[in-house]
């Protein structure tokens, strides 16, 4: 319910006011992270293949909010809210995801925000594809390459 409450504030807030300040930011990307917290660690027990599913959810309803705010001029809590959607679909590949499938749908997010970010010339888009491409490379690296 509070989760509620804080997204639509948020969203509120962006639709009327069309600025927000950077206390709007931290409420919406707080409020995102402290309910996926609380969701997987109470869900995890009993739902554990239900998580990803979720975690789609989620981004989605993100993207949907993203959507209306599209063409406020709103562009810092756009952003916000499209970033939060692009890590929630990030959080669903290790969740759902054998091991050496996270990196390469990392790697295919980023490429995929890349090309999106070309295609509209929006240069935000493509600076969040730079975190999932360094993840990628770090988590196939770091994790997936075997040690001989």
């Amino acid at each position: 319910m509070c989760f509620a409450l804080y997204f639509l504030r948020t969203l509120a807030i962006g639709i009327r006011d069309r600025r927000s300040g950077w206390e709007d930011l931290l409420v919406s990307l707080g409020n995102a992270v402290w309910w996926s917290a609380a969701a997987y660690v109470l869900l995890r027990p009993d739902y554990r293949p239900w998580l990803a599913t979720g975690a789609l959810v989620m981004a989605t309803l993100y993207a949907i909010a993203a959507r209306l705010l599209l063409g406020l001029g709103n562009g810092r809590l756009l952003f916000a809210t499209l970033a939060i959607a692009a890590s929630y679909i990030a959080l669903a590949l290790p969740l759902q995801a054998d091991a050496p499938w996270v990196a390469i749908g990392w790697a295919a997010e980023a490429a995929v925000l890349w090309w999106c970010g070309l295609r509209v010339r929006a240069i935000t888009l493509r600076a969040m594809a730079a975190p999932f491409a360094v993840a990628a490379v770090v988590r196939l690296l770091a994790q997936d390459e075997p040690i001989v």
